[in-house]
């Protein structure tokens, strides 16, 4: 059983079609843990990316965005990635709180049960992907943008709502030239500030989470 072969095969089996719409041949490299396979097309890049590790998730990007973002509703997928977690991450988990390798042998053998099928599952449902909306992932790229842009909105929504639960405003002010930035509660940036207050700090101001300068 050799992980890295198993997931190179699956590769090059469900995205063999890329060849004929004008990808080149897929380039393998290890870049620290990791193994990449890039392939590309003019402006478009895709990468599939993990780490030779039997729990290792498997990450697809094209253009440097994630398979779930441009699929967030694509349950099979979801699907995958969940039981892939729910298989692997207490052993691992235990294995590096107690360094003791039986964790990593029994996620080895999870790996030949049920592991490896998972792989070639992904793989094959986002190569279905790519053929099926070919034109909108790898050509317009209109789909890809729009689920860029849903994403920032919806992490730019959730530290929102974290700063209003937790009181946090943001402090920015000029030293020298520089323009600097803290976060904290309305405390914490007093005291912040304090300590700086031989600093000839300029332009301060104290920002909401909308944005509003609430210093007076």
């Amino acid at each position: 059983m050799n992980l890295h072969q198993d997931i190179k095969y699956s590769i090059l089996k469900h995205f063999d079609f890329l060849k004929d719409v004008g990808f080149s041949e897929f380039e393998e490299k290890q870049l620290a843990y990791e193994i990449h396979f890039f392939c590309h097309r003019e402006e478009v890049k895709l990468d599939i990316c993990y780490e030779l590790i039997y729990s290792t998730p498997i990450w697809i990007t094209i253009n440097g965005i994630d398979i779930m973002t441009i699929q967030k509703n694509n349950l099979l997928i979801k699907n995958i990635y969940e039981e892939k977690k729910s298989l692997y991450d207490s052993n691992f988990k235990e294995y590096l709180k107690s360094n003791k390798t039986e964790y990593l042998k029994i996620n080895e053998k999870k790996y030949e049960a049920v592991g490896k099928k998972l792989n070639d599952n992904l793989l094959q449902e986002v190569s279905r992907v790519l053929k099926d909306k070919g034109n909108l992932l790898l050509s317009d790229f209109s789909e890809i943008e729009k689920a860029e842009k849903q994403r920032l909105t919806e992490i730019e929504n959730q530290k929102k709502e974290y700063l209003k639960e937790n009181g946090i405003y943001t402090c920015e002010y000029n030293w020298n030239g520089l323009i600097c930035e803290h976060e904290g509660t309305l405390r914490e940036i007093e005291e912040h500030l304090m300590e700086r207050k031989d600093m000839d700090l300029t332009e301060i101001v104290i920002l909401d989470r909308n944005g509003n300068n609430i210093k007076k």
